[in-house]
């Protein structure tokens, strides 16, 4: 099953780098079949980085010898002030490629999700370049008006979400099913969420 970690507030640059680091540090050990980050800023500037193998998390933005391989996608760059950051570490259920790497961004939304979805909707299933669920799932989110009061009646299955909507401004935090998401905040008046509670103790030292 993949890993999810959702942070909200304000986050310094270096804050945020040395999250999105641990998380890949932390991932790495179980989740082998890539790491992902989306990170918004309260400027609106948005920075993703997409990562084939987590182990081998290089940093963000980091110059590497041409020698060295590092099958990496990286956008932007990461705010001065992040007030939503989330990382995904993937376990896959459809092929292992760089393109199936959380977080799936359309239009204005980013979506990282863990857990499996069936459609079961009426008509046929939404499209995805490679027949993953989590980009399914967000092609047809951005297709409703009210997606959530809908979700039921369309999809089966079970998951956490953590969605990022650049034009709205909204950061979702939401799970479904068996679904397992603990909580905490900070002193600093920052939210954390995790997909594993042993998980956000070590990320929130």
């Amino acid at each position: 099953m993949c890993k999810l970690f959702i942070a909200t507030g304000s986050l310094t640059k270096q804050q945020a780098l040395k999250l999105i680091e641990k998380a890949a540090s932390i991932f790495s050990k179980t989740q082998k079949d890539g790491f992902g980050f989306i990170a918004y800023g309260s400027n609106g500037n948005v920075a993703t980085g997409h990562y084939l193998e987590p182990s081998n998390y290089p940093g963000f933005n980091v110059s590497l010898p041409e020698w060295v391989d590092c099958n990496r996608i990286e956008t932007g760059n990461i705010p001065s002030n992040v007030t939503a950051l989330v990382c995904h570490g993937r376990t896959a259920t459809s092929r292992v490629m760089l393109a199936n790497v959380h977080p799936f961004i359309s239009k204005d939304t980013a979506l990282c999700h863990n857990g499996v979805l069936s459609w079961v909707g009426s008509g046929p299933e939404p499209k995805a370049s490679n027949h993953c669920d989590s980009e399914q799932f967000l092609n047809w989110f951005n297709s409703m008006k009210s997606p959530f009061n809908n979700t039921k009646a369309n999809w089966s299955g079970y998951g956490v979400f953590g969605i990022i909507n650049k034009r709205k401004k909204t950061l979702t935090v939401a799970k479904c099913g068996s679904g397992k998401l603990s909580y905490c905040s900070n002193d600093n008046g920052v939210h954390l969420w995790s997909t594993e509670s042993h998980d956000l103790e070590s990320l929130e030292q």
